[in-house]
């Protein structure tokens, strides 16, 4: 919804029974949901006080705050009625390709209605059906990712979209925009959870990866066109993270770490919360070695041992990387001196007895034929450890 709101908390019998069908009153539902002040909260009860939102899109001030809506919501509803119209509102979301789903509507995902806190309406960019809750999984962490956050992040995200299942991530940088750049490259499905309306790609250097997810996923918010993302929005859009995914994987989470958060709605969704084990010395695995002691998170060290937790069979092959490239002799002789621990180019300049510029010229070759994975600031990894 538009603006800030304070987080709604409701029992399934205090929400309406979704009837199956998208319905009739749906601009009524956008228009009312781009209403500066107006939260999921308010929104719910003028659903349940109005049943059809055209009626309370027309209703008085008086009749707003009688249905449960603040005043200065009600009075936000009267000032946008003078200056746009649900038609209006409507076309304002066609600009920018995408849709409305409203919590009757049968595309709404089923499983976001069992949270305790669902959003009355999305807006969705792309195909959601891939997130089939059985077979989705979230990775989620820092955005202050190091290189075996990095490496972690690759081979979880990349087996696990070979096994066929969609992972759903909330494209900030570090971990979540990993997540899905290594699912779309082992050619696999993924969902995006914006914390901004859909006219605003965030961070801006994801203004590539955005695309990219919607040939194959989707991208979805709670939050309206015209909404910038505020930094309270950002853990508010995690209870949809984990409410979408059947399990939440934390690979790398200081204690501040927002990815926490995403853990804690998935303990209140009765979802499956799998972390990953790093140095105690580490700042990004101190949040994740916490969840691990604590008890409230399995540790994982692998695509198979997540597959295993949420007991999903695959073959070998699934799992299996790629065929690679074979590698001339010179790019042998660089590979033996690589590992899955990360190696400066100039440590590869000093074994090889090369130029740093030559093996930088050689590592961008071995890195466009899958040989070899930059994790950043001049280190590399073998692609495909034996």
């Amino acid at each position: 919804m538009a603006g800030n709101h304070p987080r709604a908390t409701f029992s399934a019998n205090q929400l309406p029974t979704p009837s199956g069908r998208t319905p009739e009153d749906l601009d009524a539902w956008v228009a009312l949901g781009a209403v500066p002040g107006l939260g999921s909260a308010t929104l719910w009860n003028l659903i349940r006080a109005f049943g059809d939102l055209r009626l309370a899109w027309e209703a008085s001030q008086n009749d707003l705050e009688a249905a449960g809506a603040p005043p200065a919501a009600a009075r936000g509803v009267a000032e946008a009625r003078r200056r746009t119209s649900p038609a209006a509102a409507m076309e304002k979301l066609a600009e920018y390709e995408g849709r409305a789903l409203a919590w009757h509507d049968p595309g709404y995902p089923a499983q976001l209605r069992e949270i305790p806190d669902p959003p009355p309406l999305l807006y969705v960019k792309g195909d959601l059906a891939c997130a089939d809750y059985e077979r989705t999984a979230a990775i989620v962490g820092t955005r202050r990712m190091t290189a075996y956050g990095r490496q972690v992040t690759d081979q979880l995200a990349g087996k696990l979209a070979r096994a066929g299942l969609c992972i759903v991530s909330g494209m900030a940088a570090g971990i979540d925009s990993a997540a899905h750049r290594a699912t779309l490259e082992a050619g696999g499905a993924t969902v995006a959870v914006w914390g901004t309306g859909l006219h605003e790609v965030y961070p801006r250097s994801n203004r590539r990866l955005a695309p990219q997810i919607l040939e194959r996923g989707a991208v979805v918010t709670e939050y309206p066109v015209g909404v910038r993302g505020l930094p309270e929005h950002f853990p508010q859009r995690n209870r949809i993270i984990s409410g979408l995914s059947r399990a939440v994987i934390v690979v790398e989470a200081p204690l501040t770490s927002g990815a926490l958060h995403t853990a804690r709605y998935a303990i209140e969704q009765n979802r499956d919360i799998l972390a990953v084990p790093g140095s105690v010395f580490m700042e990004g695995s101190r949040g994740t070695n916490r969840l691990i002691n604590r008890g409230e998170a399995r540790a994982v060290a692998s695509a198979e041992d997540v597959l295993e937790a949420m007991q999903i069979s695959v073959s070998a092959e699934q799992l299996a990387m790629p065929p690679l490239v074979k590698p001339t002799r010179e790019e042998r002789a660089l590979l033996q001196h690589l590992t899955t621990d990360p190696l400066h180019i100039d440590e590869l300049s000093r074994l090889l007895q090369r130029p740093a510029s030559q093996v930088s010229a050689l590592l961008a070759v071995m890195e466009i034929k899958g040989l070899v994975r930059h994790l950043g600031s001049a280190h590399y990894v073998t692609a495909q450890p034996a």
